[in-house]
């Protein structure tokens, strides 16, 4: 099963994408010449055997003209330890805006997280949460001024 389909520009940009099961539409400005997809599935918990694969979708950078639309038939496939499998079918639509349309839609809306862009966030957070912890990195101590009229 995908979870979620995330599309990077050439440049590395997110671009907009929505979701209406098993449909997933994406939407390039004018200005995009190109997108890489990063589909997310679930993984099956290793004690039960299943081995799950997935098919069709696009690999490295998919370049489209201004106007034009491709679509991606992706498959998901989890094999059972009985010989059975499940198969599931998903969609990938991704088209590049024209020049003289409006490119509001290809506007991003998600608000993507930090772990959903780097991946490796909640690892600096961690190490930033125990370093604030750690005596020695404190800023160091200063007397408060007095008030003596000597």
């Amino acid at each position: 099963m995908i979870t979620k389909i995330m599309l990077r520009d050439n440049l590395g940009s997110p671009i907009q994408v929505e979701s209406q099961h098993p449909t997933w539409n994406g939407v390039m400005c004018s200005d995009v010449s190109g997108f890489r997809a990063f589909p997310t599935q679930v993984q099956p918990v290793f004690a039960t055997g299943i081995k799950c694969t997935l098919e069709g979708a696009p690999s490295g950078l998919v370049n489209l003209d201004n106007g034009a639309t491709k679509a991606f038939e992706i498959t998901v496939t989890a094999k059972l330890p009985d010989g059975g499998h499940n198969t599931t079918k998903y969609t990938l639509s991704v088209r590049r805006l024209g020049v003289g349309l409006d490119q509001k839609p290809c506007s991003i809306t998600y608000k993507r997280s930090a772990a959903e862009d780097c991946g490796y966030a909640p690892i600096l957070e961690k190490q930033r949460q125990a370093a604030a912890l750690i005596p020695s990195l404190a800023k160091p101590w200063t007397p408060a001024p007095s008030n003596s009229t000597n």
